[in-house]
């Protein structure tokens, strides 16, 4: 469940656990449990984005068959000219 960068993390801590004994336990737990919340967020904060880019592709699907221009739907969505002309040809196909 961790993210790639986070795994040589987890491993050095878990490096520590056998060095450190019963001793470092606690610290390990509490770590790991930072690291799974960070993970949680991280994963969260992206889905996030993608749901909001996808609601400006629908906002601009929308214009695009009002026969709305381009620039003026890349200003009001922030997509670029060309992602604009991708969904285009998407909704003709």
């Amino acid at each position: 469940r961790l993210l790639e960068e986070q795994k040589a993390e987890f491993d050095e801590l878990a490096k520590n656990i056998k060095q450190g004994g019963v001793n470092k336990m606690g610290e390990f737990v509490s770590n790991v449990a930072r690291l799974l919340d960070e993970t949680k967020a991280k994963e969260y904060m992206q889905g996030k984005l993608e749901g909001k880019l996808e609601g400006k592709k629908e906002i601009a699907k929308r214009m695009i068959a009002l026969g709305i221009s381009k620039d003026i739907i890349s200003k009001v969505t922030d997509l670029s000219i060309e992602e604009i002309e991708k969904i285009s040809k998407e909704n003709i196909n």
